[in-house]
């Protein structure tokens, strides 16, 4: 995730760049300024970049909640299986007519 914000940030630094190289004659050739593309995209960076931090922090906790999930499904499944072991190993209780009464 941290590399395609990083890219994404570089492609937008591009694009604001090359929207101010843009002039009339098409030279292009001295330094100009931003001009209003490339501040509107600094902009639209500005308010890119928090929205990715959250979608990156709410995936982060997704998948924290995803592993804590499995690992309390699966240790369910360990206490369940001790239990089953338990009940297996209990002496059985048998029910024989006439044993035991006089």
């Amino acid at each position: 995730m941290e590399g395609y914000a990083k890219s994404f940030g570089e492609h937008l630094q591009s694009a604001a760049t090359s929207a101010g190289t843009i002039s009339a004659e098409g030279g292009g050739g001295g330094e100009q300024a931003g001009g209003l593309v490339a501040l509107a995209l600094s902009q639209y960076a500005e308010k890119a970049a928090k929205e990715l931090q959250f979608v990156a922090a709410r995936a982060g906790k997704s998948l924290t909640g995803a592993v804590e999930a499995t690992t309390a499904y699966l240790n369910g499944d360990l206490e369940m299986a001790a239990e089953a072991q338990r009940k297996a190993l209990l002496a059985p209780k048998l029910d024989m007519p006439g044993v035991g009464k006089a």
